[in-house]
């Protein structure tokens, strides 16, 4: 079949399953199986692929009908600038956790030698992006599955920072060995009764307990030792947290300063808080 009848068909199958963005998605698989960059593929659109190229494209296709992620299928997630391998073990960085590196980042520019904590790193992305962009940057990540923190260390060796990100398996803080200028931290925050019932994102990465915020309440527990005098925290929370996080950050840093910042859809996304 010719890579236009196939995207064509991808298509209207991925259509037919209420898949908001088939052509994007279907072009992505394709991009996928054939290893044609997007110019690549639209060049080539009277190619007929062989048999077992067509069998395993589509085999993409019903994986992605069943609702799992396309990043999951190609193993792969653009994010930020870069991209990073992902599988079930991690959660799939999203648009909306742009405006935490961005902020973050902002946030140290001032420094000489900023030391940061990212607190319940998974993929690694977000050191990897801090590490990237701030050379004098020393990161502390943290996870407490082992299995993410496998492919965090992936993630840093294939982008060469592992002199400057190090990895800690432990709860949050735990184990962090030095006071840091900033803990940046995407932590769970769906509630426990808005988690779908078929999940393919682990569910330790997403599940914040029956308000939302348990797992962020255990980090600013925490937090107060592990941060330098005027100390930053930077915090991705979910829709219409904003008080309870305010009433958090009054309860384990009292004479704390918090403040929000929305995404672009204009949704309360970031707590800032300064010690």
């Amino acid at each position: 079949m010719k890579i236009k009848q196939l995207l064509q068909s991808t298509y209207e199958l991925l259509s037919a399953s209420g898949i908001e963005t088939p052509n994007l998605e279907g072009e992505i698989l394709l991009r996928h199986c054939t290893g044609f960059s997007r110019a690549d593929l639209y060049c080539n659109l009277d190619i007929h692929l062989t048999e077992p190229e067509t069998e395993r494209f589509y085999d993409c296709v019903r994986r992605r009908q069943s609702g799992e992620p396309v990043a999951y299928i190609t193993g792969t997630q653009e994010f930020f600038d870069t991209t990073v391998t992902v599988d079930k073990h991690v959660l799939i960085p999203r648009p909306e956790t742009e405006l935490l590196v961005e902020e973050s980042l902002k946030s140290i520019q001032p420094l000489t030698s900023p030391v940061i904590c990212d607190a319940g790193t998974g993929s690694g992305v977000i050191a990897i992006c801090l590490a990237e962009h701030n050379s004098r940057a020393i990161i502390y990540a943290t996870d407490i599955n082992a299995d993410s923190l496998v492919i965090a260390a992936l993630n840093i060796r294939n982008h060469g920072l592992e002199g400057r990100i190090r990895l800690l398996h432990c709860d949050l803080l735990d184990k962090l060995p030095v006071k840091v200028d900033l803990i940046v931290a995407n932590l769970p925050y769906v509630k426990t009764c808005d988690l779908s019932e078929k999940c393919f994102e682990p569910v330790v990465a997403l599940d914040g307990g029956a308000g939302g915020t348990d797992v962020i309440e255990r980090l600013l527990w925490q937090s107060r030792p592990h941060l330098k005098s005027g100390g930053l925290l930077m915090l991705e929370i979910g829709f219409d947290q904003q008080n309870r996080i305010v009433d958090l950050v009054n309860r384990y840093l009292p004479g704390a300063a918090v403040m929000f910042k929305p995404d672009m859809a204009g949704i309360m996304r970031l707590a800032v808080v300064t010690t």
